[in-house]
């Protein structure tokens, strides 16, 4: 923990009166117990024996260096007991299988200035936060995530996956983070990629160089498995083309056509009846079947921002000041991967674990939970809350309700 507290620029010198390992504690034994509050950590470091810290001390060291400070520590220490659960079919000839994708929450207008987002229809700019996460399958472990505003969209995260991905990983991404520069530094560092063909990009012979259309590639089979180049970096890669049921076809075509953006060409609308892959994965490791079914995966990162959105109240953040609303974020996100690990663990020892019951079951034992990571019984914890948290503050203005009780007793 001083480790990654001297890293983040946390701890500058030597703590002389907070306990930076406590202060891990209280947040992570808190991240399940609704909003979070300084009186709130205040009163449970006093919980865990920790010496007198008032609220405004605690406030004064609430800022960018305890955020990255938190983030590291969530992902170092769920990192060390991660399991191997896919590296075999599949996945065997993959050091990990990373998957990315972004989630969206809407915050209070007056957010905007930080984290600002689309605009409305009468012209006001709302306020966004967006989540980015990569998720390992091999390990079933968040391997990296981080949030920002959502103007810096996909397109503009897609260079992220660059920090982590290593020689011999898979990465996993669909058409939002489509970018032939990245997929060619991916490349050049040994790592492998699947993804979804934007059907603007351009294909060429990779003998010949000469264009390709793919359109009426495809009217000669059912279906397409060869080497082509793509864009104007000629990036080689591997395009696999697969039909989809007609139903499915109709459906993208029908969104297709309510979207007063697009004016799509025939081509176009024929190529909606096909799954239009890239990769650099040989046909000798997967067939055109296997691309299309580890593709599918992809939707297991859908289903974790499902989880926590739905049911750990990802969204339940204080919204008092922009560096509380960054606290309550990150430390929401340590209850989110603690439920993320404890489906892992379930998953490898007994197999069929869902990610929502888990997270259903885990957002409903968020105090026993809280206990446990506190080492304090649930009397004790309940106790100290109440003495602390269930008093009336003191007002110069007006008399609270004890006040008025007491002073009609005098009288």
């Amino acid at each position: 923990m001083e480790a990654l507290g001297r890293a983040s620029g946390f701890i500058r010198r030597t703590c002389r009166k907070l306990d930076v390992g406590l202060l891990c504690k209280a947040l992570a034994g808190l991240a399940g117990m609704g909003t979070l509050t300084l009186d709130l950590i205040v009163q449970t470091l006093g919980l865990m024996g920790h010496s007198t810290y008032s609220a405004q001390a605690l406030c004064k060291r609430v800022g960018p260096g305890l955020e990255r400070f938190l983030l590291a520590a969530t992902t170092a220490v769920f990192r060390r007991h991660a399991d191997e659960m896919l590296a075999q079919g599949s996945f065997s000839s993959f050091r990990r299988g990373l998957l990315q994708d972004s989630t969206t929450m809407a915050l209070p207008d007056r957010f905007a200035s930080a984290f600002p987002g689309c605009v409305s229809q009468s012209r006001r700019t709302l306020s966004q936060i967006q989540l980015q996460g990569v998720f390992d399958l091999v390990k079933l472990s968040l391997a990296q995530f981080s949030f920002s505003a959502f103007t810096r969209n996909d397109q503009a995260a897609a260079g992220d996956i660059l920090a982590i991905a290593r020689r011999g990983d898979l990465v996993l991404r669909d058409m939002g983070y489509f970018s032939i520069q990245i997929f060619a530094r991916l490349i050049a560092a040994g790592v492998h990629f699947l993804s979804r063909l934007h059907a603007s990009v351009r294909l060429y012979d990779p003998a010949t160089g000469q264009p390709l259309n793919l359109a009426r590639l495809l009217k000669k089979g059912e279906r397409l498995d060869r080497r082509v180049r793509i864009g104007e970096e000629r990036l080689l890669v591997r395009l696999v083309a697969l039909p989809v049921p007609q139903a499915v076809a109709d459906r993208r075509r029908h969104l297709s056509r309510r979207d007063c953006r697009a004016n799509p060409s025939r081509d176009r609308l024929f190529l909606m009846n096909w799954s239009l892959f890239v990769t650099t994965v040989g046909g000798e490791i997967w067939s055109p079947l296997h691309v299309a079914a580890v593709y599918r995966l992809r939707w297991t990162i859908e289903i974790i921002f499902k989880a926590w959105k739905s049911h750990l109240r990802l969204e339940d953040l204080n919204t008092h000041s922009e560096p509380m609303l960054r606290l309550s974020f990150v430390t929401q996100l340590f209850h989110c991967t603690l439920t993320l690990w404890c489906w892992a663990k379930l998953q490898t020892r007994a197999g069929y674990a869902s990610i929502l019951r888990v997270a259903h079951v885990m957002s409903r034992c968020a105090a026993l939970i809280a206990c446990m990571i506190l080492d304090v019984a649930p009397a004790q914890l309940l106790e100290g809350l109440l003495a602390r948290l269930g008093r009336h503050r003191q007002r110069r203005d007006r008399q609270n309700l004890s006040e008025q009780l007491a002073a009609l007793c005098a009288a």
